[in-house]
């Protein structure tokens, strides 16, 4: 049984990939990946493809008038990237494109370990990459700065997730100074996005509790229940909706949405 395949992009200002051997020594010196075998499928100038016991690596170099992640795309990423106002700056810099890619088999490895290997491959390709400029986590469209981005990615495991290399938090101001926030990438990994819509709550505030209760879910693997409240005391509990997007959100299609409510916590 096969799942989707789980990439990123990698945009680079040199015109070529990073040595193969180079890359799978520092796969070796990964903690969780020592031990992993690798079976070499394809190796050529533009293409470095391995077998794994239980999923297929590959790291391609895209031709210079192909992408894995259009200009639109970039340019839309770039305007949302509140946590790295300097990533347009540095897209603008980039002259092709790798496509880093991880093909589990579902019957070994489920989404979570898909990802986190996924998270260390790119890792490993980017420590061998100085001229990469900007990383896309494809799954949710966002921009990280690859300094960043090898720095959240050390001393992972599922307890330890990262979700801020895999989820996007995208913001929406409002004229009456409220916030809307819409999560983007929960779904590839079988869960509903979460949105969180017109709170006048402290941003610093929402957004802590979204990434809380991303990982929560991640972690444990629970689906939120629109029939029960969550919160962190019996005092703070806040409601749940199963529901379509806001349309303001801007999301392709129709779909449903877990409807997170902090403004008006129910009390018992």
């Amino acid at each position: 049984m096969s799942q989707a395949v789980w990439m990123t992009t990698l945009l680079i200002t040199s015109e070529s990939l990073p040595s193969s051997e180079a890359v799978l020594n520092e796969m070796r010196q990964t903690v969780g990946y020592q031990t992993l075998e690798y079976t070499t499928v394809a190796e050529e100038p533009t293409k470095f493809h391995v077998k794994t016991p239980h999923a297929e690596l590959a790291m391609v170099l895209m031709e210079p008038k192909e992408e894995c992640v259009s200009q639109y795309q970039l340019r839309e990423a770039c305007r949302r990237a509140w946590h790295w106002p300097e990533a347009a700056m540095s897209a603008v810099k980039a002259k092709r494109q790798i496509a880093v890619a991880v093909m589990p088999n579902a019957q070994e490895l489920d989404t979570l370990d898909a990802a986190l290997l996924l998270t260390a491959w790119t890792n490993a390709v980017l420590r061998c990459t100085p001229e990469a400029a900007v990383v896309v986590w494809n799954a949710s469209g966002m921009l990280h700065d690859p300094m960043e981005f090898q720095k959240h990615s050390k001393e992972i495991n599922r307890q330890t997730l990262p979700i801020e290399l895999w989820i996007e938090f995208r913001l929406f101001l409002h004229e009456d100074k409220t916030v809307s926030v819409g999560t983007w990438g929960m779904e590839a990994f079988g869960h509903p996005e979460m949105e969180v819509l017109h709170s006048r709550r402290d941003l610093k505030w929402l957004l802590h509790w979204l990434f809380n209760t991303a990982h929560f879910v991640l972690e444990c693997g629970v689906q939120l229940d629109p029939e029960h409240t969550f919160g962190s005391s019996e005092n703070e509990q806040f409601g749940i909706q199963l529901t379509a997007s806001a349309e303001e959100m801007n999301r392709k299609g129709s779909r449903k949405v877990v409807r997170l409510d902090f403004d008006v916590p129910e009390t018992h």
